[in-house]
């Protein structure tokens, strides 16, 4: 800590967040799977989608999501047994539903606190694997913006395998911008950030997931890929220029 401190006028840090750092966060309404349990949740709680699974497909999921996701996806590609674009979109709802109840306990909400002057001149840069939307509460409750791409007013906020809450836009009202391969299971379109507390209105609108890259081991993006990369390019260059990088 006093290292950090010492440096924090004059160098940019990077705070990476993992998996793990969700977990025991203190003041949540529910703290997020490990990979190892995941599975097991959404076949719980989305029993007509992921619930269906099964064979050697969801003998895969048990011990490594990663290695049942890459299964079902290519296998998927091939069968058309499930609906890929479904089991996505589930996801998204899943990773929507956790929240912050108590920020006097939850540390994020702790940690942004006390080091808001630093994210707002972006002397800290947070980033982030994971897809829920705690540490958006958290700079919420701290009268904090994210800024997940570029220059903006707020706290800089690089989730490098996309977010429940990026929103693909151009399905309907004659936006622009989208395009659709079939063969690939690519959409390319623009994003677009929403609150947390709004994800659920948004995708009542939309037939499709979250841009958030897929849960295996080359973290695939068939959402939105160009603005995915977009964000990891920011986020290679925020390395780069770093002087202390936090994980």
């Amino acid at each position: 800590m006093i290292k950090i401190l010492l440096v924090m006028n004059s160098s940019k840090i990077v705070v990476i967040f993992g998996a793990g750092a969700s977990v025991e966060l203190g003041g949540v309404n529910k703290n997020p799977p490990l990979g190892r349990d995941f599975f097991k949740e959404l076949s719980l709680v989305y029993t007509e989608s992921w619930g269906k699974i099964s064979g050697e497909i969801a003998e895969n999921f048990i011990p490594d999501f990663e290695k049942g996701m890459e299964l079902l996806y290519y296998q998927d590609l091939e069968k058309r047994q499930y609906n890929i674009a479904g089991l996505l979109r589930d996801m998204t709802m899943f990773f929507s539903k956790y929240k912050i109840e108590n920020f006097e306990t939850n540390l994020y909400a702790k940690f942004i606190k006390k080091f808001k002057k630093y994210l707002y001149d972006k002397s800290i840069v947070l980033a982030s694997l994971n897809y829920e939307c705690l540490i958006e509460n958290a700079l919420y409750y701290n009268e904090m913006i994210p800024v997940y791409c570029g220059d903006g007013e707020g706290s800089k906020l690089l989730k490098i395998h996309g977010s429940c809450n990026f929103v693909p836009q151009g399905f309907y009202g004659g936006g622009t911008g989208m395009t659709l391969n079939i063969d690939l299971a690519t959409i390319n379109c623009p994003i677009k950030s929403c609150h947390p507390n709004d994800i659920e209105n948004q995708f009542n609108n939309i037939p499709i997931p979250a841009a958030m890259s897929i849960y295996m081991a080359n973290k695939k993006n068939i959402i939105a890929p160009a603005g995915i990369k977009e964000i990891q390019d920011e986020f290679k260059k925020n390395i780069n220029s770093a002087k202390i990088i936090i994980i």
